[in-house]
């Protein structure tokens, strides 16, 4: 049961701290470079799927820590 609680609130921090770090610095950067280099839809979606794995990356740590405290809080 706890292992299961642990889980639960782990996948729900780590979706909710990467969208927060990948909408807020990646998309907001990635938004001014294709204003001034004007790049096609299809390279723009994949420059960013590209760089998902990297706010992911980041925030596993704050999804720990955060299941950590909301389970044995």
């Amino acid at each position: 049961h706890l292992l299961h609680e642990l889980l639960t609130h782990f996948v729900l921090g780590v979706l909710v701290f990467s969208l927060i770090a990948f909408f807020s610095d990646i998309l907001l950067s990635f938004l001014n470079d294709l204003q001034k280099v004007g790049l096609d839809t299809g390279k723009a979606l994949w420059i960013m799927a590209l760089q998902f794995p990297k706010s992911v990356a980041l925030v596993l740590p704050a999804a720990s820590f955060l299941a950590a405290l909301l389970v044995f809080n």
